[in-house]
């Protein structure tokens, strides 16, 4: 039987370290998703592209037929760790029920002028 294996952080409970899949079944992965509004822009509030890389990566689960409970990885690029307060705060609020385990990094700078950029990974049992 497939199962999941979440073990807590012991630096924060919004995350896991690590998630352990064992058994069949399917691993969807998504790439990098930018807080791009329904207008094709990037707004300039971290926080708001925050909540929308992570609308973005919702929508892209459910194509996969998962949601944000299955996630069990999140890699997180930002340009500036300063943001990583606020980025962490939305976080914990959207996805802590899926605790997935995290990383997030500094990177010298995204496409389209974006603060941030998400990679996760969903997993669906089989059957």
């Amino acid at each position: 039987m497939p199962a999941i294996t979440r073990h807590a952080s012991p630096i924060s409970p919004s995350f896991s370290d690590p998630v352990v899949i064992e058994g069949a079944g399917t691993r969807i992965e998504v790439s990098g998703q930018i807080g791009f509004d329904a207008d094709g822009s990037v707004p300039d509030d971290f926080e708001r592209q925050a909540r929308l890389c992570f609308e973005h990566v919702q929508r892209s689960l459910r194509r996969g037929g998962a949601d944000m409970r299955d996630l069990v990885r999140i890699r997180a690029y930002l340009t500036d760790l300063a943001d990583y307060e606020a980025f962490a705060r939305v976080r914990a609020e959207l996805v802590a029920e899926a605790a997935p385990s995290s990383t997030a990094v500094q990177v010298a700078g995204l496409l389209f002028g974006a603060k941030l950029e998400i990679e996760a990974t969903g997993y669906l049992p089989a059957g």
